[in-house]
């Protein structure tokens, strides 16, 4: 029991991962498909090394990559071997997602991801995408069993619709996304 509960917790931090995106400033005159793409890749692409990076990194990046009243809302469906699928709705504002994810890394370790670009809809402006991604995700989940820490094999993956904006700064924010997620455990 104490193991189902830690890991229905992280779960909702795990899921957090999947849009962090990558240290170097993404700068524009206007979004582009090419400038979203390279964007969304460099989301996956530091996603997969998260549990190497230190949090002050992290919170530079967010600082500039996330826009200030930025959201992520994710249903996640989470299936651990011998008990029933169950579902935790989360959602976090910018603050509380920044926390989220240096927890998250954390409590995982090999994780790794990869995004597959389902759609994207540029403004007619140029100003706001909108992005529809399929990510999938491995990670080592570290649980504390009777005093002794095992890592736990976990998988998923997300449907996510995300919205980028670009700033009067001309740096390119993520603003929202909202995602299904499944989880599995091993």
């Amino acid at each position: 029991m104490e193991k189902s509960i830690f890991i229905k917790g992280v779960v909702c931090l795990f899921a957090a991962l999947l849009c962090i995106p990558a240290y170097a400033a993404h700068n524009a005159s206007k979004l582009t498909e090419d400038n979203v793409r390279g964007f969304i890749l460099d989301i996956t692409n530091k996603a997969s090394s998260v549990d190497s990076m230190d949090r002050e990194m992290l919170e530079l990046f967010f600082s500039q990559h996330l826009h200030p009243k930025s959201f992520f809302k994710s249903l996640v469906v989470f299936n651990i071997p011998g008990y029933p699928s169950q579902e935790n709705k989360v959602f976090y504002e910018k603050p509380d997602y920044i926390e989220s994810l240096i927890q998250a890394k954390n409590a995982v370790s090999n994780f790794k991801s990869s995004v597959e670009i389902k759609k994207i809809k540029i403004s007619g402006n140029g100003k706001k995408a909108t992005v529809q991604t399929i990510t999938s995700e491995s990670a080592m989940l570290q649980v504390p069993q009777s005093g002794v820490v095992e890592a736990v094999p976990m998988t998923g993956s997300s449907s996510c619709e995300q919205t980028i904006t670009l700033n009067s700064s001309k740096i390119i924010q993520l603003y929202a996304a909202v995602c299904r997620t499944e989880m599995s455990f091993d």
